[in-house]
C-alpha cells in the first residue's frame, strides 16, 4: 500500500490546467500532457528511497503539500483512485496522527482538518484537488460519489459532522466550480455536438445533488447566510 502512495507523491504535476474530456471509459487521451503514470504501477528502488524520505517530513506545510500531490496523482487511475485515495489519507494518518486504524469519524476529521490546504501546482497555477478532480474524465464523480458519499459521509457515526465542500479555492467553493464547469461543457456539446460531453454533464449534475443532499454545498455568495442559521 505505501509503494501506492509513494508512486503519487513523485507524479509530475506538470499538467494542462483544462483538459478536453475525453471517452469516459478510456484513460486521459485528450490531457497534454498527462500525469507520468499512475499509482498503481512498481516503482525504482531510488524512488521507493525518496518517498521514505518525504514521508519523514515534520513540516506541516511540506507533507500537507505532498498529500495534496499524491491526491491530484490519483486521478488519473480511472476507478481505481477510489483505492488510492484511502490508501493516501490512511498513510498520512498512520505517519502523521499516529492512528494505523481510523473510525470513519476520524477520517472525516482529518479531511477537515486539512481539506482547504490540498491545492497542487498545474502549469504554475496553485489549484485545489477537488477542483483538480474535474480535469480528469470522470475522477470528481469516484472522488465525490464513490469516495467521500458513499465511503466515508454515510458510513460516520457521529451524523454532525460534514465534510466541508464550502471552503473558497480562487473565489469559488466547490459548488461554485462544478456549476461553471457544467456551463463549459454544455457549450462544448451545443457546439460539436459531441455525446462524451452530454455523458460527463449528466455525471456532473448527479455529482452537484450529492453535494447539495449530503454535504450541504452552497455557493460562494450563500455562504454568508448559511453560517447566519448556524
Amino acid at each position: 500500500m505505501k509503494t501506492l502512495l509513494v508512486f503519487s507523491l513523485l507524479v509530475s504535476m506538470n499538467i494542462s490546467a483544462k483538459a478536453v474530456v475525453s471517452d469516459p471509459a478510456a484513460p486521459c487521451a485528450d490531457c497534454s500532457p498527462t500525469l507520468s503514470g499512475t499509482p498503481d504501477k512498481a516503482i525504482p528502488t531510488d524512488l521507493m528511497k525518496t518517498g521514505r524520505a518525504l514521508s519523514s517530513l515534520d513540516d506541516r506545510a511540506d507533507w500537507v503539500k505532498s498529500m495534496a500531490i499524491a491526491i491530484c496523482g490519483s486521478f488519473s487511475s480511472g476507478d481505481e483512485s477510489v483505492n488510492s485515495i484511502d490508501t493516501i489519507i490512511r498513510f498520512n494518518m498512520n505517519n502523521y496522527k499516529g492512528l494505523s486504524d481510523p473510525t470513519t469519524d476520524q477520517i472525516a476529521s482529518f479531511w477537515n482538518e486539512y481539506i482547504e490546504d490540498l491545492t497542487c501546482n498545474i502549469d504554475g497555477t496553485e489549484i485545489h484537488a477537488f477542483h483538480f478532480s474535474f480535469d480528469r474524465n470522470l475522477a470528481f464523480y469516484y472522488l465525490f460519489k464513490d469516495y467521500l458519499d458513499e465511503q466515508v459521509q454515510r458510513k460516520l457515526s457521529d451524523k454532525t459532522i460534514k465534510i466541508n465542500v464550502n471552503f473558497v479555492s480562487n473565489g469559488q467553493t466547490v459548488l461554485d466550480f462544478v456549476d461553471s464547469e457544467i456551463t463549459r461543457l454544455e457549450e462544448l456539446a451545443a457546439a460539436q455536438g459531441d455525446e462524451y460531453y452530454r455523458f460527463t454533464i449528466k455525471r456532473m449534475e448527479r455529482t452537484r445533488r450529492i453535494l447539495i443532499r449530503r454535504f450541504d454545498a452552497v455557493k460562494a455568495s450563500d455562504l454568508d447566510s448559511l453560517y447566519a442559521k448556524r
